[in-house]
């Protein structure tokens, strides 16, 4: 996903999401680019993971909190 404004081109680089019934329970788990920046990464608790896009677009489309950017 890129976007441009602001006067650059951005792409996602990290994605928060929240699973649970409310803010104040349930488990929390990350996606982030990896360095080659083609691949994803989903770190959960002690776990971390290869995944797909495809996963990663519908975690944060139901359950995202936070979105990272970074400048391209």
């Amino acid at each position: 996903m890129e976007a441009s404004d602001c006067g650059g081109q951005y792409r996602l680089a990290g994605v928060v999401s929240h699973l649970g019934s409310s803010l104040y329970c349930g488990h929390y788990i990350s996606h982030v680019r990896d360095f080659s920046g083609s691949d994803w990464l989903e770190c959960s608790d002690a776990s971390i993971k290869r995944t797909s896009w495809s996963n990663v677009s519908r975690n944060f489309g139901k359950n995202g909190y936070m979105l990272f950017y970074e400048k391209s």
